[in-house]
């Protein structure tokens, strides 16, 4: 990024001319998109590595699990990314937690929280919990403050409002 941007700002204390504009006009848009990746990815915690947790969440074929795994897989090794096995449901693909190790990978997963419908074969579905967990004792004391952290103390209430 820094070099991109120190070519770009090279080209401004040059006098204009044909071939410069067409440079620029050529690196501006590569310029603009790492600028959006760092803009994406700025929150606090995103260049750790990931746990990405995938449970099956209603009754129904356990292969939907396999199904987004295989995605998440495919997804993690075009980007270059690690991705280990950390717990396997003892062989049922009912549930399956991997860790995914490469830069910025919890920033990049960490929108993928949340349920996930798959359509199968015979109009079958499969509802899918995905959960991404930052991998915090990798990037210890990186990017985390104790300014950062903060304890809430909540009481318990049951359904009748008793403690």
């Amino acid at each position: 990024m820094t070099r991109l941007a120190d070519d770009l700002s090279a080209f401004l204390t040059l006098t204009p001319d044909a071939g410069l504009l067409d440079e620029w006009r050529a690196l501006l848009p590569q310029f603009e998109e790492e600028l959006s990746e760092r803009d994406l990815l700025g929150h606090p915690g995103d260049s750790f590595a990931a746990f990405l947790d995938l449970s099956l969440c209603s009754p129904g074929p356990a292969e939907a699990v396999e199904r987004l795994l295989v995605a998440y897989l495919r997804w993690a090794k075009g980007r270059g990314f690690a991705f280990a096995e950390v717990h396997d449901n003892h062989g049922k693909q009912h549930r399956v937690t991997f860790e995914v190790r490469g830069p910025f990978a919890y920033g990049w997963l960490r929108g993928e929280c949340g349920g996930h419908q798959l359509a199968l074969e015979a109009e079958a579905t499969g509802d899918v919990l995905v959960q991404v967990i930052p991998d915090v004792e990798a990037g210890a004391n990186e990017e985390w403050q104790e300014r950062d952290l903060s304890l809430e103390i909540v009481p318990h209430r049951d359904r009748f409002g008793q403690s």
